[in-house]
């Protein structure tokens, strides 16, 4: 026997199991509002490959009202709710550097902590949260990633402090200190403006994607989701030269550049009042905008800030007509848009969610399914969303994909009592989690056949094999013992020509 064909078992085994051990990210998901509910849906680990094991992810929380003293200042700024004590240790450092272009570069490095924006309001969840920064005392923002780009702080020594929050922002402790840290920096003066490398734009050697999402924070202005594909974000080479498939993004409000992006989350606090529009590109490490087909990879939306709901402001703002809040996704090779949003003056609509927690419902299993459909094919199957381990909230359903394209999952049952049935669809179909890729292109050093290219080879050649063996066994009935040696050698030939197939199959992969 080839040593291809003694290769395929072990090697497919293998290769499987190595795909099934890669650590899943919250990427492109749906958050879809469903009455009092939001359902964020998705694929729990992607990139999804086809053949590799994976799982729907359904995650639901209940938006639940909070009166405004428990809420905090709309402007942005929050009042600590109190200390949270870590139930293991933990600690942070910081590392602050000069951008060789502008501003600071500071990343924040973590023990026993793990950042979790898509939580950010929502209730308690040990080692779980963000971080709060601080330039000399004041504090500016959020942080929702590990790396940040400070830009526009004063010339000389700057003191920089992080500290680290549970969701519902109470500062994390650990045997009763607050778990922060301090740095200094010495930030030198601005040089002569120069022209910036983002007026630049690069052609994408492969394929490259972005999307976004936007959810108004209960706290005053909105939270920005990213998600990328095709290339990786990599704060530490940022103003350095440009390596094929890394970059980071830049973040443009009502066409003003607000910051650059280095993970999948972002708080936009400043957002003025009325319809902000909100864009971002995906740029190399020295800023260069890239281009697919000769068009900048970026991605829009619009939010509508609600009057008392703004923080100052970024630009100006689109006429504020409109419902009083937006979720808008887009995603894009190229630019692709979604319209600002249109219709009846805010004053006239459904209330904004400001004033409100978003917190994970538990209780789920038996009531909840999902029924998973692939389109190209129209195979479709319905499974049991089980509660995730240690994760309030989160629903999943475990699948291995073997075919790739786009899927549709379908959720339905009953939440609190509440009937559910709606469906979601993968990005080639319209919507915002991923499709499932072809494994190919991951495989090294050799590619391995798909299934179904040896499934359609045995079965060839077993028709071939059959149908051969009938005519023989006719022919030998009748006397004619010829025949039937000419049919049993044509059942031969249509084997090795089964056989055949595979082996080419195997060698078209390798090539």
């Amino acid at each position: 026997m080839s040593k291809h064909f003694r290769k395929i078992p072990w090697l497919a085994a293998a290769f499987l199991l190595a795909l099934s051990l890669i650590a899943g990210t919250v990427l492109a998901h749906e958050g879809r509002p469903v009455g009092d509910y939001r359902f964020i849906v998705g694929w729990q680990n992607e990139p999804a490959l086809e053949n590799a094991r994976n799982a729907v992810s359904v995650r639901i929380n209940k938006i639940v009202a909070v009166a405004p003293a428990e809420s905090g200042a709309m402007s942005g700024q929050h009042t600590h709710n109190g200390a949270a004590e870590a139930a293991s240790p933990m600690s942070v450092s910081l590392q602050a550097d000069v951008d060789p272009l502008s501003g600071v570069n500071v990343q924040i490095i973590t023990e026993g902590f793990s950042f979790s924006p898509e939580n950010v309001n929502g209730q308690h969840m040990d080692g779980k949260g963000h971080a709060h920064i601080y330039v000399d005392g004041v504090k500016l923002t959020r942080v929702y990633t590990p790396w940040l780009h400070l830009d526009g702080l004063e010339p000389g020594m700057r003191e920089i402090k992080v500290i680290l929050n549970d969701n519902n922002h109470n500062t994390y402790t650990w045997n009763g200190e607050a778990v922060e840290a301090t740095t200094h920096i010495s930030v030198p003066d601005p040089t002569e403006a120069t022209p910036h490398p983002d007026s630049e734009t690069l052609e994408a050697e492969n394929p490259i994607h972005v999307c976004l999402s936007l959810e108004s924070d209960p706290l005053g202005g909105a939270n920005l989701f990213v998600q990328i594909q095709g290339i990786d974000f990599a704060p530490q080479n940022a103003g350095l030269k440009h390596i094929p498939g890394e970059g980071h993004a830049h973040i443009y409000v009502n066409d003003v550049n607000v910051s650059r992006l280095y993970g999948n989350a972002f708080q936009l606090g400043k957002l003025a009042e009325g319809i902000n529009e909100v864009r971002v590109t995906l740029n190399s490490n020295n800023h260069q905008t890239y281009t697919r087909n000769g068009q900048p990879v970026e991605a829009m939306a619009y939010i509508n800030i609600a009057p008392g709901a703004g923080g100052g402001g970024y630009g100006n703002p689109t006429s504020p007509s409109g419902t009083s809040e937006s979720e808008s996704h887009a995603h894009s090779e190229g630019r692709h848009s979604s319209p600002p949003p249109s219709g009846a003056n805010p004053s006239d609509s459904a209330p904004t969610q400001q004033n409100s927690q978003a917190l994970p419902v538990d209780g789920l299993e038996g009531s909840l399914q999902v029924e998973v459909t692939h389109p190209a094919t129209g195979a479709s199957r319905t499974m049991n969303l089980y509660a995730a381990f240690g994760d309030p909230g989160h629903y999943v359903a475990d699948l291995i994909p073997t075919a790739a394209g786009v899927y549709e999952f379908r959720v339905f049952g009953t939440v609190e009592g509440i009937e559910m049935d709606e469906t979601f669809v993968s990005l080639g179909a319209g919507g915002d989690f991923d499709d499932i890729q072809s494994s190919a292109e991951l495989q090294f050093p050799e590619q391995l056949p798909e299934i179904r290219e040896i499934e359609s080879g045995v079965r060839g050649a077993l028709n071939t094999a059959q149908q051969a063996q009938d005519t023989a066994l006719a022919a030998q009935n009748s006397g004619n013992n010829t025949l039937a040696i000419v049919a049993l050698i044509v059942g031969i030939i249509g084997i090795v020509l089964g056989a055949g197939g595979i082996f080419a199959a195997l060698r078209s992969r390798q090539a």
